[in-house]
């Protein structure tokens, strides 16, 4: 789905009156994974490959940018003209309360003093997603500043809730987690060439290829089709990192939080669509390999993760979750559903607040609290307008 800024303070309307696009049954894969007999999807087209800008560096000399689309969409244009980009994220806030989506999705908000923290979250993964694609330690840092994008000197009012989150606190979260990974990673980031992959229902790939031909899957952008109910299901997702481990696919996620890492904080991952998600788009597509499931790559980032009396745990992982091949269709059935249901509530011109122990924690409790009429103002005080798009790097 589309994210929209608002305009001379009404919020533009993005594409929600259209789900899907009609598909003849047995066309494409159906979300049970019967296979279809479509084959315009078999093969991916380069459209754009460009080697990876180095200044400032930010991956591994040599790899080549490749972005991919199936014969269906002859250019990027007429792929976003027709596809929403609806997405495991998306799909949670849905899932969590209509209202958030309204917010989140229809007017594209997010609040003012978490984009430190968002900030936060995005460099590290960048950081990773370089890491494990082979790079040195110091061009992970850079890519890690480069997306923090505040620059050494920011700081946050001492009494701000990520009063901590800055540059140099990044740097050492960064450092121990790299001198961590290689003492414990017990995974092969997955690295396969085209030939060894099912392409037939991927709509458009954007990923690094090696100068050998491998392709790094970590970070990478897919757009896939299901079927639902007879329906075509267009679905896409980036997952952190594919993996090898103990000889099957396993699907790690990053997950960098200010929670103290435990089972019970990992719970809330456990049954996520988000994973199960990207499992069923990676069942499709490397169904040469026995994918089972996924497992949370947990990172504390909180005020006390660079003390060094601090006794818990910097870095966990968790799982590995197994799923079976009902969970999967499962997720895409969810997705759908919710993409369904975002219809009905602009259908309606009413989305519900889910008003329950979902609201603890959630950005928009503040802007769910105040009246009705005076939303608007704390709109232009708290929030401010999200800028994304789902297919660039």
């Amino acid at each position: 789905m589309k994210i929209v800024k608002p305009t001379n303070g009404q919020a533009r309307h993005s594409r929600l009156s259209r789900l899907s696009r009609a598909g003849t049954a047995g066309d494409t894969q159906a979300v049970d994974g019967t296979p279809g007999s479509r084959d315009e999807g078999r093969d991916l087209t380069p459209v754009a490959r460009d080697r990876v800008p180095v200044t400032p560096p930010n991956t591994v000399e040599g790899l080549v940018e490749e972005f991919s689309l199936s014969p269906r969409f002859p250019t990027r244009e007429a792929l976003e003209a027709e596809v929403d980009f609806w997405d495991a994220t998306t799909a949670q806030w849905v899932g969590d309360c209509p209202r958030r989506a309204e917010y989140s999705i229809r007017l594209g908000l997010e609040r003012r003093e978490e984009a430190p923290y968002l900030a936060a979250g995005k460099s590290l993964h960048a950081a990773l997603a370089v890491y494990y694609a082979g790079a040195p330690d110091e061009l992970a840092r850079a890519e890690m500043h480069r997306i923090w994008a505040l620059g050494p000197d920011f700081r946050l009012p001492p009494n701000h809730r990520f009063a901590h989150l800055h540059e140099g606190h990044l740097d050492v979260v960064l450092e121990n987690y790299l001198e961590h990974a290689r003492r414990r990673d017990v995974f092969t980031p997955l690295r396969l060439k085209k030939e060894d992959l099912d392409l037939t229902d991927v709509l458009a790939a954007k990923w690094l290829l090696t100068p050998d031909g491998y392709i790094v899957f970590g970070e990478c952008k897919l757009v896939m089709r299901f079927e639902v109910n007879g329906e075509e299901f267009i679905y896409a997702g980036r997952p952190d990192l594919p993996a090898f481990m103990s000889g099957s696919v396993m699907l790690v996620d990053h997950k960098s939080t200010n929670s103290y890492l435990s089972e019970w904080w990992a719970d809330q991952h456990r049954f996520s669509n988000q994973l199960r998600g990207y499992c069923a788009m990676f069942k499709k597509l490397v169904p040469k390999h026995e994918l089972t499931g996924a497992m949370i790559n947990g990172l504390y980032i909180g005020a006390k993760a660079t003390s060094k009396e601090f006794g818990g745990s910097r870095f966990a992982r968790f799982g590995p979750y197994p799923y079976q091949p009902g969970h999967l269709a499962e997720a895409i059935r969810n997705q759908y559903t919710w993409r369904k249901m975002m219809t009905v509530y602009e259908q309606l011109g009413y989305y519900p607040q889910h008003a329950s122990k979902l609201c603890g924690g959630c950005p928009f409790a503040d802007l769910c609290e105040a009246s009705p009429a005076s939303r608007a103002s704390v709109i232009q005080r708290q929030y401010v307008a999200r800028s994304f798009n789902f297919l660039d790097f």
